[in-house]
């Protein structure tokens, strides 16, 4: 995908910066059309170069600079440091749930640096070697790092189901930089049972999971360094690397259908025609980031309290339903210019007709068993009218006397 990228760029005449391009790839998670997408929105923010920082706006991604403050205050139990930090990024903008991810990737990464000294980029996850980097991982405890990836990974859970990724993160921060003392008051327990301490780590699997793709590294390096062959050492690496981050089409996002089919059933020309009438003032009033990911987007459909937004691509639509503080730019704005504030229901424009074609086919089924039970209601009176025709009949030939009624 880098190297798709590269011959794009070049071919354009745009320059660009490697991190930018490696940015890009991990974000897309390997998917060619997902880096396209945030190579686009890239492109409007200037249309002859490529940077890191732009890339990390609209991907979310936090600064190697600032994931390494973070994990030195944890290390030194600077537990206000570690707030301040935490707090400033969610200030910027930021998102909770790329942030704890990229914890665990850069956890990961400096375990790795610690159990090979490999200073090779394609090995990690989204870490860079540099000598604060180096300094760092001397730093830092190979077991405060399994138990940064583990307390994070259970974060990770938690934000899922809740929606206050602002609390869970302090917490976290604050368990994690007061590691020493929590040491301390049990250090008598851990001597004694130092094996089970790190087996009863949360997100054990997770842990496992990552020393066993230590142990396999450490295989993988040992044998390219035996061969001596660079050929092979780029083919393993890579081999390495699409097993890593696998893209499965389960994973793509899908719309709350029954949030689309409500909107659909109360949906109004009118209502989309406002909604569309403002929507470029809409977009004004977004940060860069925000606007980065609502800037090919669409409103399909809306109803007088309820907007759909069409996205071309899954990454993009997914970030904007998850965002929060973008749906409460959108309607505060909203509620200045047209009095209303909305639910934005966002779908990609892969999934829209089919959405739209199954929401037709449901009402064109309702319509269809309404008008059968009416066929046989207007059936039914038919003939009972009928019957009563008959019995007036006889009763008026041959009078109530010798007329017997059977029901």
């Amino acid at each position: 995908i880098m190297r798709r990228m590269e011959y794009i760029l070049d071919e354009m005449n745009v320059d660009f910066e490697e991190d930018a391009l490696l940015l890009i790839a991990k974000a897309a998670e390997g998917g060619m059309r997902d880096g396209l997408s945030i190579l686009d929105q890239a492109l409007s923010f200037h249309d002859h170069q490529i940077l890191t920082e732009d890339i990390q706006q609209i991907t979310g991604s936090v600064t190697q600079d600032l994931l390494e403050d973070y994990f030195k205050a944890l290390t030194e139990n600077n537990t206000k440091n570690a707030l301040d930090l935490l707090q400033n990024l969610l200030a910027e903008g930021k998102d909770a749930g790329r942030f704890v991810e990229d914890v665990i990737l850069f956890g990961r990464d400096l375990l790795l640096f610690q159990n090979t000294k490999e200073k090779d980029r394609s090995l990690f996850k989204i870490a860079k070697f540099s000598d604060p980097f180096e300094q760092l991982a001397s730093s830092i405890p190979e077991e405060f790092l399994y138990q940064i990836i583990s307390v994070f990974n259970n974060t990770q859970q938690e934000l899922r189901m809740s929606n206050h990724a602002e609390v869970y993160l302090e917490v976290a921060t604050i368990k994690l930089s007061q590691h020493e003392e929590e040491a301390a008051v049990s250090a008598s327990q851990m001597t004694n049972e130092a094996p089970k301490t790190q087996t009863s780590l949360p997100g054990n699997d997770e842990v496992a999971a990552l020393q066993k793709e230590l142990s396999s590294m450490k295989q993988m390096i040992q044998t390219m360094q035996m061969s001596g062959s660079n050929g092979n050492v780029t083919n393993q690496q890579n081999a390495g690397s699409k097993k890593a981050t696998p893209k499965s089409p389960t994973g793509q996002f899908k719309a709350n259908r029954t949030s689309v089919y409500k909107v659909l059933r109360e949906a109004t020309h009118e209502d989309l025609r406002e909604m569309k009438s403002v929507w470029v003032d809409v977009l004004d009033v977004l940060d860069v980031g925000q606007k980065a990911l609502m800037n090919n987007s669409e409103p399909v459909a809306a109803s007088p309290d309820a907007l759909v937004v069409k996205f071309d691509y899954d990454i993009l639509c997914e970030r904007a339903q998850e965002d929060k503080l973008l749906h409460d730019t959108v309607n505060n704005y909203l509620e200045k210019i047209i009095n209303k504030r909305i639910q934005l229901v966002c779908i990609t424009s892969e999934e829209w007709p089919k959405a739209r074609q199954d929401y037709i086919d449901r009402m064109n089924h309702k319509e269809k068993n309404n008008d059968s039970n009416i066929e046989k209601e207007a059936t039914k009176d038919q003939s009972e009218k009928k019957e009563n025709e008959v019995v007036s009949k006889a009763l008026e030939m041959f009078g109530e006397d010798f007329v017997e009624i059977i029901d």
